[in-house]
């Protein structure tokens, strides 16, 4: 019993190493990436290096540093940096001063959307892995483009719902935020059709192709 136990161990063992491997090698880039900006996009980090922000609200300078990562990325370290944006972001949301209540959520809310749309575009812009993983790769772009729209449009619903923008006291602050989400919620609708039809039109070419051969 003890020695097919050891085989078992030894056979998945085995398989997850594999695994691991083969996720190392085709992601190595992207997984480099995102160790070299886990500190840089840490809280503690942008609090001793952000020192003219307002009430100690740092996603403006968070926002530099995570644009300047996803422009390098993969869909893989894309997927990485929102991890960390995510982590990040309720940090920042609770240890931030400058805006409280409602107030405070509505304008993490137009963040959300901010960062995901900027995800939405550097998504299909660089594949880093094995050329035989191609397909998998656009695979995983229309995968990941599904899970950003029902995000983003979910967020959307909140804020143009009674608990949203509307919900303010003060109407120069409605106006404020509700130019914002205009703005991005234009720029979600465009680069989310401009990279599913891309990502379409890729699929396409290599399906004819592939049935050519």
């Amino acid at each position: 019993m003890l020695r097919f136990l050891k085989w078992i161990f030894f056979i998945f063992g085995g398989l997850a190493l594999a695994i691991m491997t083969f996720f190392y090698s085709q992601n190595k880039k992207d997984i480099h990436l995102a160790l070299d900006y886990k500190d840089i996009l840490d809280q503690e980090y942008l609090s001793e290096n952000c020192p003219r922000s307002e009430g100690n609200y740092l996603y403006p300078c968070f926002y530099k540093h995570y644009s300047d990562m996803v422009e390098k990325a993969g869909l893989t370290g894309v997927s990485m940096a929102l991890k960390l944006a995510f982590n990040f972001m309720d940090e920042d949301k609770e240890k931030q001063t400058r805006f409280s209540g409602n107030e405070k959520d509505i304008v993490y809310s137009l963040n959300y959307l901010e960062l995901n749309n900027k995800a939405i575009d550097e998504s299909d812009e660089r594949f880093n892995g094995f050329e035989f993983m191609y397909g998998g790769y656009l695979s995983s772009i229309r995968d990941f483009l599904k899970g950003a729209k029902s995000f983003s449009e979910g967020i959307i619903q909140g804020l143009e719902g009674e608990k949203g923008i509307s919900s303010l006291e003060s109407v120069e602050k409605q106006e404020l935020y509700q130019k914002r989400l205009d703005e991005l919620k234009a720029e979600f609708e465009r680069l989310y059709t401009e990279v599913h039809d891309r990502n379409e039109q890729k699929i396409s070419e290599l399906l004819a192709t592939n049935d050519q051969k």
